[in-house]
């Protein structure tokens, strides 16, 4: 039985993939939807600029957009954010000669950190090697 697979996304993650696909024998064929023309921009006077969550555990949590949202404890984080950038002062210099971004990450800032919003950045908007 032949099966399809859409690959959506010509960055480096949506390209490896094509890439493997068709090393395993499969055929590639990409478009171009022309989409750019239906895109809105968002003033960043909108409140959906100013907004940011992260989905965890099934629920979405409102990331902190000001100084006080840094100083306390906010779902889904177990202490407040700013901890981690104290903990970024006094972090030992790396020792592995090819250090992945969540490793660096978790040295520097705190496993619970890497794992929420490194991992969800890496992921969701620049996909690449953590």
């Amino acid at each position: 039985m032949q099966r399809s697979v859409v690959v959506a996304g010509g960055g480096i993650s949506g390209l490896a993939a094509c890439y493997n696909l068709v090393r395993d024998g499969g055929v590639c064929k990409i478009s171009e939807l022309g989409l750019e023309g239906d895109l809105l921009p968002v003033p960043r006077s909108h409140p959906a600029a100013k907004n940011r969550y992260l989905y965890v555990n099934k629920s979405l949590h409102k990331l902190p957009s000001s100084i006080g949202g840094v100083l306390r404890t906010i779902p889904p984080f177990t202490r407040p954010l700013f901890l981690c950038g104290l903990r970024d002062l006094t972090a030992p210099r790396g020792t592995a000669e090819d250090e992945t971004v969540h490793d660096f990450f978790s040295r520097r800032f705190g496993k619970e950190l890497a794992e929420i919003v490194i991992d969800s950045l890496m992921r969701g908007v620049l996909p690449g090697g953590t």
